[in-house]
């Protein structure tokens, strides 16, 4: 029985999965198996995956009678898994060697980790490196976090299976951000967590149509959020904009009743989880922190439409974290952008 199985969903990837497929296999951690769901794809990928089972006994290949998307093969994947823990991997990405030795001694060290991703190094097609991406760590935070957006990027986590089977792994073959829809049912009940290491060369791809349904659907989500964690109904436009300044402080002016909202909501959503989670030191601290920033990004979008509002959030942004103007001036200087 391995300990690791690693789920990875294939279409029409042929060529980018040779590599993905040999970075798992090149893992310096080999008690793994490797499930490559063929979600019927219409290139040699199938051909390709059989011939890798065939001089690896590791390498599964689970067939999809019919192309249904990555939900359903993600679905089949965990199903036919047998390892303690469950990683993900995509077909046009690549393992770095250590990755999954280090997220088993994670997991093995944190019985309350119910999840562990990793930080990331952006690639083009070309596999040109990119950007990195380096989400939270805490596991305090990271759940602040997900009360809003994701925060795990999703091919580089290692699930442990007995946490996730408890809330029924991806069982909403609907959603387009299938992965953020599982975090919030498990952030309800464990802890999630990121390794400081780069885990992942992740292949940045477009694909606007399928963004959209994504960020149309993580935005019922926060308004899912609300409901669990403050028993409210949150608006529509509230939980929008609660999600996009997570990611960034651009966008249309936000109108002067629902900054108020928004203001409100945000605020209250802070309390619930400092009321309803045991936090270190460092997670509230970073959590304050965090809730500065988001309050400084609502002030930015509201300042157009609503100036004196936009003055009145920001100051509760210095109430916040008084630091903030010295982070503001760090992260010019350091040439990370505008917080």
């Amino acid at each position: 029985m391995p300990r690791v199985s690693v789920v990875m969903p294939v279409y029409n990837a042929r060529r980018f999965l040779r590599e993905a497929v040999q970075s798992i296999l090149e893992q310096t951690y080999t008690d793994i198996e490797m499930i490559a769901v063929d979600d019927a794809s219409t290139d040699d990928s199938r051909s390709l995956l059989e011939d890798f089972a065939g001089r690896d006994a590791r390498v599964i290949v689970v067939p999809q009678p019919r192309n249904q998307g990555v939900r359903a093969a993600l679905h089949a994947g965990v199903e036919r898994a047998r390892g303690e823990y469950i990683a993900r991997m995509d077909a046009d990405d690549i393992s770095l060697p250590t990755r999954l030795a280090q997220q088993v001694a994670f997991l093995d060290q944190n019985p309350p980790v119910a999840v562990v991703g990793t930080w990331a190094q952006t690639m083009d097609d070309h596999g040109q490196p990119g950007v990195s991406i380096t989400p939270p760590t805490l596991p305090g935070e990271i759940g602040w976090h997900l009360l809003f957006g994701s925060v795990l990027i999703h091919p580089s986590v290692m699930m442990r299976r007995s946490m996730v089977a408890e809330v029924g792994f991806y069982r909403d073959l609907t959603m387009y951000c299938e992965d953020y829809e599982l975090w919030t049912r498990l952030n309800r009940r464990f802890s999630l967590a990121n390794l400081p290491i780069i885990g992942l060369r992740y292949r940045l791809t477009t694909g606007s149509a399928t963004n959209q349904r994504s960020r149309r659907d993580a935005i019922y989500l926060v308004q899912q959020n609300a409901l669990d964690w403050m028993n409210e109904a949150l608006p529509s436009s509230v939980a929008e904009y609660l999600h996009d300044i997570s990611f960034s402080a651009s966008g249309p002016p936000i109108p002067v009743s629902e900054l108020r909202a928004t203001v409100t909501a945000l605020n209250r959503f802070h309390a619930a989880w400092l009321r309803q989670r045991t936090l270190t030191p460092a997670e509230q601290h970073a959590i304050q922190s965090d809730l500065a920033r988001r309050l400084f990004r609502l002030a930015k979008r509201g300042w157009p439409s609503a100036p004196g509002q936009a003055v009145l959030t920001g100051l509760k942004a210095l109430q916040a974290d008084p630091a903030l103007p010295l982070r503001l001036v760090q992260q010019r200087l350091l040439g990370k952008g505008p917080v």
